[in-house]
């Protein structure tokens, strides 16, 4: 985490105190519900208007963790038993600027992209481009509904540890790109977009 200078950095500070004291608040009201902070959760001791990388579990639906969109390094690890229950948390927003969803079988991204209310979804990535992609608004990963398509209900609940914060700086860099897969869902959804044109007229 650093300052636009810092060619090794991730995550870089917010636009204003203003907006830190948000974050902070969201944080804040987060814990004050029930949400487990797994790691950062608190304003950096440091120049400029740096905020912790934060990851919650045992949140809620109704927490402004998940409705609101936080414009921050936060993000929610929500487990699951199945796809319907992804895409029933993931199209439960006012937003759906944009998704990105991790997987290693190609049919369930096809099969979950084809389902996911947002204008724009990334496959094993997140805010990469494309030429099929003419959209210059992007939103972050880490906003209302963030899913963690890894997680399930089995799983023992994940220590404090620097892998939390690992997992925190990859919503924000992920390192690998499917190309040819972010590209297939584009194409999905601008046959989405074609059908429901015909249906109105």
């Amino acid at each position: 985490m650093g300052g636009s200078e810092e060619p090794d950095s991730i995550i870089g500070p917010l636009i204003s105190e203003k907006q830190r004291q948000r974050v902070h608040g969201i944080v804040t009201d987060g814990v004050a519900g029930g949400a487990q902070v797994m790691t950062g959760g608190d304003v950096m001791d440091r120049k400029g208007y740096f905020y912790q990388a934060t990851i919650f579990t045992n949140t809620t639906p109704d927490m402004r963790l998940i409705r609101e969109e936080i414009f921050g390094p936060v993000g929610s690890v929500i487990p699951f038993d199945d796809e319907d229950e992804v895409l029933a948390a993931a199209n439960d927003t006012d937003y759906g600027l944009a998704a990105a969803l991790w997987t290693e079988n190609l049919g369930r991204a096809h099969r979950m992209a084809n389902e996911l209310r947002a204008g724009q979804i990334w496959v094993n990535c997140a805010s990469q481009r494309t030429p099929r992609c003419r959209s210059a608004a992007t939103s972050s990963p880490v906003g209302a509904a963030s899913v963690a398509a890894r997680a399930s209900k089995s799983t023992s609940t994940p220590r404090r540890s620097t892998s939390a914060t690992n997992l925190a700086a990859k919503l924000y860099s992920t390192t690998r790109f499917a190309s040819d897969a972010v590209a297939s869902c584009s194409l999905a959804a601008r046959r989405r977009r074609l059908r429901r044109r015909r249906l109105r007229r």
